[in-house]
């Protein structure tokens, strides 16, 4: 979650819903799964992409074991809170299946 990642998730959403087709925005549903990270993804993404965004963040991830890194519940909970009125907003007749 970057420092503007609700705005840009709200445009991807909007995006959504203005340029899918009827037929599947009639039967799209949505499922939305919060990183994880891990060290070695780290090493890896910082060789091979330099000069990429740099993900993880101790801020607002914590240890989840074995050099794995995942948002902190009240972080990942504000998402969740988000994603479901977002997606409520824009596909009011769709299902989320799952948030995790």
């Amino acid at each position: 979650m970057v420092d503007n990642w609700k705005e840009e998730y709200e445009n991807l959403i909007k995006y959504l819903n203005e340029n899918l087709s009827l037929e599947v925005k009639k039967d799209v549903f949505f499922e939305v799964i919060f990183m994880t990270y891990s060290y070695i993804h780290r090493m890896i993404n910082q060789d091979a992409f330099p000069n990429a965004i740099n993900l993880y963040n101790p801020d607002i991830m914590t240890g989840r074991g074995r050099g794995k890194y995942m948002y902190k519940n009240y972080i990942r909970e504000e998402g969740e809170i988000f994603f479901r009125e977002k997606l409520k907003q824009y596909f009011p007749k769709n299902e989320i299946i799952y948030i995790v």
